[in-house]
């Protein structure tokens, strides 16, 4: 993975449930980690062959592997929300992971 190619800054967020002083739980995004990634929207052809696998996929993060990414996190860049639908670890090397992602709000 060329580093040159990862000029945007991603935050992924984890879900998190906390109990106030009155005893009640809330339910809010902490972030995990910031680090740097391609953001790539899918079009064409790409688009198609990923939407028959996930149907909500629009585009792609790339980044260096993290064992601690998974489906289950969000990812925020430049104020916009990405939910994570898959995890892929091309070649099974931990060199790299790309997550197909949908820009949109994630349901708590």
């Amino acid at each position: 993975m060329q580093a040159g190619k990862l000029r945007h800054i991603v935050t992924f967020q984890k879900l998190t449930t906390t109990r106030g002083l009155s005893g009640g739980e809330k339910n809010e995004w902490v972030g995990v980690c910031t680090v740097w990634a391609r953001v790539s929207p899918l079009s064409g052809k790409a688009l198609f062959a990923a939407q028959q696998n996930h149907s909500e996929v629009t585009g792609t993060i790339d980044m260096r592997y993290r064992a601690d990414i998974n489906p289950k996190m969000r990812a925020v860049y430049e104020g916009k929300t990405y939910h994570i639908h898959a995890v892929i670890d091309p070649d099974v090397r931990h060199k790299e992971l790309k997550l197909m992602v949908s820009e949109g709000v994630v349901k708590d």
